[in-house]
């Protein structure tokens, strides 16, 4: 399988914008009755999308899969911001300086060289460095849930849902998280794109809470399976911001002080443990 996923990745081309909405009701109605068969979230989308969106070869080594290839086919958001290219078809590789022995001091090393080239809207560097490492902090956990999927491995019937990313709703909140990493408060219902935002910060306040924060017991609105992504980004950005509102006005408080920490520190301690036991069967299906 991990011969076969290099070879995909190797010939599969950077994923654009998706041609046509996909929605194929009859799979999504079978994976819907598979994942609820074994109490899954049914709106497990969304954490998965939020823990893959800047997953890096190196981060798979390091907490997932230490023998995974350079290229994997795991779709993950772009973090150029600059790219007209949102969501990649694969997991790009970082380029973390490895003689750095821990994850902290890579993930520094890795935002603090590529300020330039990757960023989220209006972040400042401590912001970056933040968000690294509370990613890192899911990782953690969510690789000792994969550890438990490898000695009892999910069904392959679920597996298979878990890979169908177009199908399943993974590659929709991807590209909805990219455009509000990129335009912070586009789905808060009054986004005006000459008005200067912060981006969103994951499970904060009024960040990803909406998205992100949610037991499995809750409901949360979703990308619509038939929305489009595709066409000019202005026009997207259009639709984005009048047909998928949510109230997500962007991150309320920064890192400036002691009080814009304790609001991060408990967005951070909010966020479910099974967002990362969904994401750890995700990973297990697609790296095994």
């Amino acid at each position: 399988m991990k011969i076969l996923l290099a070879f995909l990745a190797q010939i599969a081309l950077v994923l654009t914008l998706p041609r046509t909405p996909v929605t194929d009701p009859e799979k999504i109605s079978t994976c819907g009755d598979v994942i609820a068969k074994v109490g899954l979230n049914p709106n497990f989308a969304s954490s998965v999308a939020h823990r893959l969106h800047s997953l890096t070869v190196e981060d798979i080594r390091y907490y997932f899969d230490r023998n995974a290839p350079e290229r994997v086919a795991i779709p993950t958001v772009n973090q150029d911001l600059s790219s007209p290219i949102r969501v990649l078809s694969y997991v790009p590789v970082s380029g973390h300086d490895t003689t750095f022995l821990t994850p902290g001091l890579r993930d520094l090393d890795r935002v603090m060289r590529h300020l330039k080239e990757f960023s989220i809207t209006n972040y400042s560097n401590m912001e970056m460095v933040a968000h690294a490492m509370h990613m890192s902090e899911l990782w953690t956990h969510a690789s000792r849930h994969y550890a438990t999927y490898m000695l009892m491995p999910p069904s392959p019937e679920l597996c298979k849902c878990f890979r169908d990313t177009e199908n399943n709703g993974i590659l929709q909140e991807l590209h909805l998280l990219a455009l509000k990493i990129k335009y912070p408060g586009i789905t808060s219902g009054d986004y005006d794109p000459s008005a200067p935002r912060r981006a969103s910060a994951a499970g904060y306040k009024l960040g990803y809470k909406l998205s992100y924060s949610l037991s499995s017991k809750e409901t949360q609105k979703l990308v619509p399976a038939d929305f489009y992504f595709g066409g000019n980004e202005a026009d997207v950005v259009k639709r984005v911001a009048e047909e998928l509102v949510d109230g997500d006005k962007g991150l309320d408080k920064g890192l400036e002080d002691d009080g814009g920490w304790e609001s991060w520190r408990e967005g951070f301690k909010s966020m479910p443990e099974s967002g990362n036991q969904e994401f750890a069967m995700f990973m297990y299906c697609s790296l095994n």
